[in-house]
């Protein structure tokens, strides 16, 4: 693991949260848990896509805070007294991009044989940091709405599919009909650095699959 990784759980455990990294092993005991999702994990080549799922099913079983290896909480800021402070929301999620209404159409009609002609949300939430309570509703939604995308597009094309399938375009897209309850316009920089280091794009096949 990267040093850069390996600081990650020292930054986010300096500001109050209890850290969790998944392995293997427990990650494969979860899904074989759930038969539905493992299902659909044994169809996807590219280790993100796995990833993209489990961050989902992790959260929604066992609640708290997800944050990819590669955001790191900004200094000076506290994510978890804003969460406490918020008591009335079940669900956290930041705004990463906000893209005009004629790039989404336009990145719509170019990948068309993966979008069906349905955009992607304009405001996009990050699916690197984003936090929720245990056996929420919404949660689930995202996970069933990811699963049900990765059924019909197992296999990417390019990197765009992942996006859209299981990755932040869903997540939006299932974000943006939620009921009240839900924190979703606070920029992610208020709290986080994302790093951005692309590790995603690496076309792996995933050995969980061998």
């Amino acid at each position: 693991m990267p040093e850069t990784f390996r600081q990650t759980a020292d930054l986010w455990e300096a500001q109050g949260w209890t850290v969790r990294i998944w392995q293997r092993a427990q990650m494969m005991e979860l899904l074989h848990q759930h038969p539905e999702v493992l299902a659909v994990c044994q169809a996807l080549p590219r280790e993100v896509q796995w990833a993209d799922l489990l961050r989902y099913l992790i959260v929604h079983e066992h609640g708290g805070l997800y944050s990819d290896l590669d955001c790191h909480p900004r200094p000076g800021t506290d994510l978890l007294a804003f969460i406490k402070g918020n008591p009335g929301h079940h669900a956290f999620f930041f705004v990463e991009e906000q893209y005009t209404e004629e790039f989404v159409n336009e990145r719509c009609q170019r990948h068309l044989y993966v979008t069906q002609g349905v955009p992607e949300p304009c405001i996009q939430f990050g699916n690197f940091l984003f936090a929720s309570i245990a056996k929420n509703p919404l949660i689930l939604r995202i996970l069933q709405a990811a699963l049900d995308r990765c059924r019909r597009h197992p296999i990417p094309v390019h990197d765009f599919d992942i996006l859209h399938t299981s990755g932040p375009h869903i997540l939006s897209t299932v974000v943006h009909s939620a009921p009240a309850g839900v924190s979703n316009t606070v920029p992610y920089r208020t709290f986080a650095r994302h790093l951005c280091t692309g590790t995603w794009r690496n076309y792996t096949l995933c050995s969980a699959c061998s």
